[in-house]
């Protein structure tokens, strides 16, 4: 897995990611099928469970990911960045400016980049 590349301009911060592939049955991994990036989006909720932490949008995402939610690993450092951005855009109300999602083929959507 590669490392983290922050970018820092201003209030804008970027971190990315590489997205989880999906583990097969028989081993094998699969790439992920759709990539999907919105911008100027309210996030409605934000938690953890099971492991993940989850991002839930004020409004459809355009790709169809299960549940309607973005997920990340907890375990990651990513994850701390996620929440962070995530409740901050919730209490200030200023919304995510982008965020960019890859969807798997089991229709999990991991999220790769996230600014405020």
């Amino acid at each position: 897995m590669r490392g983290m590349f922050p970018r820092v301009l201003g209030v804008s911060a970027v971190m990315v990611f590489p997205a989880l592939a999906d583990t097969g049955a028989d081993g094998s991994r699969s790439v992920s099928a759709a990539i999907g990036t919105q911008m100027n989006v309210r996030a409605a909720a934000v938690g953890t469970h099971e492991g993940q932490v989850f991002l839930k949008l004020d409004g459809p995402l355009f790709e169809n990911c299960l549940y309607g939610v973005l997920y990340t690993l907890l375990a990651s450092g990513f994850a701390e960045y996620v929440m962070s951005i995530a409740q901050t855009a919730r209490t200030t109300g200023t919304g995510v400016a982008q965020i960019s999602y890859t969807k798997s083929g089991a229709g999990i959507c991991t999220i790769d980049i996230i600014e405020l």
